[in-house]
This record gives structure tokens, sequence and C-alpha cells, in this order.
């Protein structure tokens, strides 16, 4: 049971245990080794970057201290890329909007911007992607980016997979991504909501070329301190069935899903990942079950991945099905 293997995490004992599983699993259903010298297992060689402690984001009452903590994971998430790193920080928030028909801004544009010991909360698609830099720049203490509300928009970034992106720039500074409804719930203290932020033009505190701020009594804390990167071989299995026609047996389907979840927290917390991403590497496996119960003979070429490390829009994962040096050491009909 994939939902039994302690979250399935990148890296971490579940996730190899669920690639040995569904190794054997596709040998027993009639799949031959996709990997080189006849094995299941493409090892994905990869950077992952898992926090040393529980990641922390609390509301705070100056008289009272901690009021309300919020559950990694589950309301927020942290990011690595850029300057987001390890921080330990308290301050109240500022919100940092802007004008919608801004298409781009420069250095120039945030004339007079002074985030200096705040926090700052931006939504994402009203602020230019690059803002972090600026941010820090002008003294922001971290970042609250909120996100939307699939799974995915929170999860926390582990993997350092992206050649074209900045990891754990110096100087690091937190910066999470959080669900609407903390926000919701952060910005209820001021009696706003994310709607009035952008509706209501009272209480500006300053503003410039495309950009205002509003400056909150809301107090924050943000807490991650996070292990040096780590190199980490993670299990790709693969497993194909060879076409049946002569002339489509060259062409190949590709079957892919990915098996890791988040896997365990510092804490102890463990997520299932019934549905992220066991239920789809069942399917996976069912139709293999399937095919091999009635003698399914595909005409074309057909490989199943079961894929580590996140899901097909990763750079690894996308870079390995583009490459024609993934496939070559599959037999081909014709050859034979």
């Amino acid at each position: 049971d994939l939902s039994a293997m302690n979250g399935r995490g990148t890296g971490q004992p579940g996730g190899n245990q669920a690639a040995e599983y569904i190794a054997e699993t596709f040998q027993a259903y009639g799949l031959q080794p996709g990997w080189k010298h006849g094995s299941y297992t493409y090892p994905l060689s990869t950077q992952l970057v898992y926090p040393d402690s529980q990641p922390k984001l609390a509301l705070v009452d100056a008289k009272d201290g901690v009021v309300r903590e919020y559950r990694h994971q589950i309301d927020f998430g942290y990011l690595i890329a850029g300057h987001a790193g390890s921080g330990q920080i308290e301050y109240p928030i500022t919100f940092l909007g802007f004008d919608r028909e801004v298409e781009s801004m420069n250095w120039e544009s945030y004339k007079g911007l002074d985030l200096r010991d705040t926090i700052v909360m931006l939504i994402e698609g009203n602020a230019p992607e690059n803002i972090a830099n600026e941010i820090i720049i002008r003294g922001g203490r971290g970042i609250l980016w909120v996100a939307g509300n699939s799974r995915d928009d929170i999860r926390s970034q582990i993997q350092l997979a992206d050649p074209n992106l900045e990891y754990l720039a110096e100087p690091n500074v937190p910066i999470f991504r959080i669900r609407p409804e903390v926000a919701a719930q952060m910005l209820s203290l001021d009696d706003l909501s994310i709607p009035e932020l952008f509706n209501n033009q009272t209480d500006i505190a300053q503003s410039g070329n495309g950009w205002y701020t509003k400056l909150l009594n809301t107090i924050v804390q943000m807490e991650i301190t996070l292990k040096d990167p780590e190199e980490v071989t993670v299990p790709i299995v693969l497993g194909y069935k060879l076409g049946s026609d002569y002339e489509l047996a060259n062409e190949m389907f590709v079957m892919f899903a990915n098996y890791d979840s988040l896997g365990v927290d510092p804490d102890g917390t463990t997520f299932v990942g019934a549905n992220h991403n066991a239920s789809g590497i069942g399917i996976l496996l069912e139709v293999a079950r399937l095919w091999e119960e009635q003698k399914l003979e595909p005409r074309r070429s057909v490989l199943f991945i079961a894929w580590g490390g996140e899901g097909l829009s990763d750079p690894a994962a996308q870079a390995f099905i583009n490459s024609v040096d993934s496939f070559r050491h599959l037999p081909s009909p014709r050859s034979n």
C-alpha cells in the first residue's frame, strides 16, 4: 500500500521503499526492465535541501505572544529559489500592491519604497516575479506570497532542479507561500480583505510609479532553518511493453506518474499522500495488471514511468522524456 510508506518523500526511506515496490510490481505484471543493463531503475542524481527543524508561521499578539500557528505543507510552504532560505524573524506585515496595468518594473520604479523591518505580503499574479530582490534591497525581512488553493501551490520547494534558477543566494530571508484563507485571517485583524487591499485606497503608507503599500498591525513570526543541500540519487522506475505491430512498434507511447509525496516533516508529521500521488501510481499499475491479465499486446511500444522528485513539469523530468538518449537502449522489433 503506497499510502503506508511514510509519505514517500523524495530522498527519504519511504520514497525508496515505494520505488522498490513499483519495480517488483512492474515485473510481476509482465513489463520488461526499462533502463539499461536489464534494470527497472534509472538513478536520477539531484540536489535536495530539507529543513533542520519544523518550519514555523504564526500570528503574534504584542501582549500575549503567539495566538495562532499555521501548519507546514497544509497552510504554507517555503521557497529556496533566489534569496529565499533560512531565517527567524518577527515583524509587522506591509502589503505591497501593484497597478494591474503596469507591465514591467525596473529599479527606478521603486524610488521611495521603504520596507525596513517588515514582512512583505504580495499576491501572486499581481506582483512582478522578480520583486523579492527589490524587497530585500529595501529592507524587507521576509516575504509572504499569497498563492492559490491547490496542494502544489504551497508545496515546499526542496529540489535544486532548474539550471536556469539561482538557489539559496546570500543574503537569505524566509519566503513562504500561503493559502488565501491564511492571508484572510491575517488581514481580518486590520478589518481588511484581499479585495479591499486593491479597492480601498485609504491608509496608503507609500506610493510610487505603479505600486503602493499598506502597513498592517498584524505581527507574524516566520522561522525556517535549512540543512546544506545534499546530492541524492532518486530512483526512477521504468518498465515497457514492446509493440506488436512491425510498422508501429518503433513509435512509443509514454505513461507517466510521479510516486513521491510530501514525506515526513522534522516534527514527525507524516503526509500519506493518497491523492498526492499514490492514486496516480495506482492507476498506472492497474493498467499494467489489466494488460497482463487480458494478454493485451499494444501495437505501439509503451513505456511506463514512475517518477520521483515531483511532477512532469520539473526540468529533470522534461529533459529525460525529451531526450532520445533515454530510450536508445530499448529493443526495436525491426532489429530482431
